[in-house]
């Protein structure tokens, strides 16, 4: 079982946060990450230096979907996660952005979220 997350969308900025639901509570900060153009920043622990989320705080999914998913291939962040708003359990980063894409921005419910390798991104922004 991949480590769980609690997802935070903002529909007025199309911005989410995903944070794992066992992080103590501490002061957190955005990592910027230059390999993913600033479209994808890790939440790091401010005490214990720890990462326990992700966001695009800053971005707008709807406008930067295809890029970050793409960002998120050619330099993924290694691990399994489990976000249970989205029925997800071990699951890639990448995969979770298109199920979070694809259910606030595309508005599609009850849907079988693919990976990009199964359905190209294009197809899926074109809809």
């Amino acid at each position: 079982m991949g480590k769980k997350f609690n997802l935070q969308f903002d529909s007025f900025s199309n911005t989410f946060d995903l944070l794992a639901t066992d992080h103590p509570r501490e002061p957190t900060a955005c990592d910027n990450d230059e390999d993913h153009d600033f479209l994808f920043h890790r939440i790091k622990g401010l005490r214990t230096g720890e990462v326990i989320g992700f966001s695009n705080e800053g971005g707008d999914l709807a406008k930067d979907y295809e890029r970050l998913v793409e960002l998120l291939q050619k330099k993924p962040f290694h691990g399994l996660y489990d976000v249970p708003q989205l029925g997800l359990r071990d699951a890639t980063l990448d995969r979770i952005v298109t199920a979070i894409y694809r259910r606030f921005i595309l508005r599609e419910e009850g849907t079988e979220y693919l990976l990009r390798e199964e359905r190209p991104v294009r197809k899926v922004a074109e809809k």
